[in-house]
């Protein structure tokens, strides 16, 4: 697949469960995060992509930080 528009043909297989895209060129071409939301909502069926299961993206901790008094 070497662009996003190329899963509508993919959308048509309704009991499509498990699909791995990262090795493909259109992957390389997005964020990660971006890549993984996109084919998702193209194939809400899917339970696994790329060997992770459907879930919601993690997010890298974050650490509030406000300077100190003075």
């Amino acid at each position: 697949i070497s662009d996003l528009a190329q899963l509508v043909y993919l959308a048509g297989l309704p009991q499509l469960r498990v699909l791995w895209l990262a090795d493909n060129p259109f992957a390389s071409h997005l964020l990660p995060s971006t890549y993984r939301l996109a084919v998702l909502a193209f194939l809400p069926n899917l339970q696994k992509l790329d060997d992770q299961g459907k879930q919601a993206p993690r997010l890298a901790p974050t650490v509030a930080w406000a300077p100190t008094g003075g």
